[in-house]
């Protein structure tokens, strides 16, 4: 019999000394309860807007008690939070999101002034594909048939111009 077999425990052995029944005092049989994860509600220094539920601070997570320093350092940091998003309100309303000047029929009348019909259906795609996701895409028949004579005539062009531009792929 090996040794190592022999010198292993089973999980549910009885510890005995010289055969007699030997109970460690610290030992017990179940984990402790664990300790109340509650937040005083005197520890609270700082006003918000919405009403405070003791329900929620009474089941929050443990909550060492703030010293003086940590007191002043919420203090300061949730002041300056209510100003950032003052200050982000007030930059909302005086520079709002930038809408697109130019419209996409304003840009088609602007370049068929100088480009080929060809050229520019493949410049108005890349121009309407470039706001798309990659799972989003849709080509049209001349958009796969400009992407095949790319390929056909040299499949090493049609991968260098595919890391440049968006084309279907050879088997669209």
């Amino acid at each position: 019999m090996k040794t190592d077999l022999r010198n292993k425990q089973s999980y549910c052995a009885v510890q005995t000394v010289f055969g007699i029944l030997n109970k460690s005092p610290s030992v017990t049989p179940h984990r402790p309860p664990p300790k109340t994860r509650c937040m005083p509600i005197s520890s609270v220094h700082f006003i918000s807007e919405e009403p405070i539920h003791t329900e929620k601070l009474q089941s929050a997570k443990p909550v060492r008690e703030l010293t003086p320093k940590k007191v002043a350092l919420r203090k300061k940091l949730h002041s300056a939070r209510q100003q950032f998003y003052r200050l982000k309100k007030i930059s909302e309303k005086l520079h709002p999101a930038k809408k697109p000047k130019v419209s996409q029929q304003e840009i088609n009348e602007i370049l068929s002034e100088h480009l080929y019909d060809r050229t520019l259906d493949f410049v108005m795609t890349q121009i309407r594909m470039a706001s798309k996701s990659k799972y989003g895409l849709r080509w049209s028949c001349m958009d796969k048939s400009l992407a095949l004579s790319f390929y056909l005539d040299s499949p090493k062009i049609y991968r260098l111009l595919s890391v440049l531009f968006r084309l279907p792929s050879v088997s669209t």
